[in-house]
Parts: C-alpha cells; sequence; structure tokens
C-alpha cells in the first residue's frame, strides 16, 4: 500500500503528516491486500477568512481498479482527519463487500446451474 500526503495552499507540517497517516492506516490495515494505493490532500479552502475552513481528502484506489473518494471539512486539520478515519472504514468496507457478495453469488449460481445440467 502506497501512501502520499500533500497540502494545498498549507505547508504539510511533520506532526499533521505522522497523526493522519496514523489515523487512517487503521481503518485501512484489515484491507491492506485490498489497497493499491491512498492519498491525502489537505488544503485551506478560503484562505483570506477567519475562522479559516481546513479540508481534508483522501482518494483510495483499490487492486481491482475502483476509486473511492472522501471529503471533509472542518476546523483543524485534525478534526477532519478524525471525521475521516471511521467514513474511510465504511466506505472501503461497503465497496468491498459488495464485490465480495457479487462473486460469491456468481459461484453459486454456476454451481446450481450445474448440478440441474446434469441431472
Amino acid at each position: 500500500m502506497r501512501w502520499m500526503i500533500r497540502g494545498l495552499n498549507v505547508r504539510v507540517s511533520d506532526a499533521i503528516a505522522v497523526y493522519a497517516r496514523r489515523k487512517l492506516f487503521e481503518p485501512l490495515k484489515r484491507f491492506e491486500r485490498h489497497v493499491n494505493h491512498v492519498s491525502v490532500r489537505l488544503e485551506d479552502r478560503e484562505p483570506g477568512r477567519f475562522p479559516m475552513p481546513r479540508c481534508a481528502s483522501v482518494v483510495v484506489t483499490l487492486h481491482d481498479g475502483a476509486v473511492i473518494r472522501l471529503k471533509q471539512e472542518d476546523r483543524t486539520f485534525f478534526a477532519a482527519v478524525d471525521r475521516l478515519e471511521n467514513r474511510i472504514r465504511e466506505a472501503v468496507g461497503r465497496r468491498l463487500g459488495r464485490h465480495r457478495a457479487t462473486r460469491r453469488r456468481g459461484a453459486a449460481r454456476s454451481q446450481g446451474a450445474a448440478a440441474w445440467a446434469a441431472l
């Protein structure tokens, strides 16, 4: 699993980079063999406004080519990353669950058809 953390209109400090990696790696650890690439983007939405809205977005690329995009705005980058933590676990789990269910149903159908053909 490859990681990339970058900033737009903001310099990404070591503290926020380590925090984002730690918080977002934990939910994805279960799906590590299915995840190909994770890209985290931190940005200031309106640099002249106070309080400045901060945005954290995550793009997860799975081995089967599917792309999952999540975006969260909050007052600080830490809060935005915290809110993304639960959402990323649910989104990737839901996508992989659908994929597995489709594979299982397809296999069951083909086995059933073979059983009927044998009669």
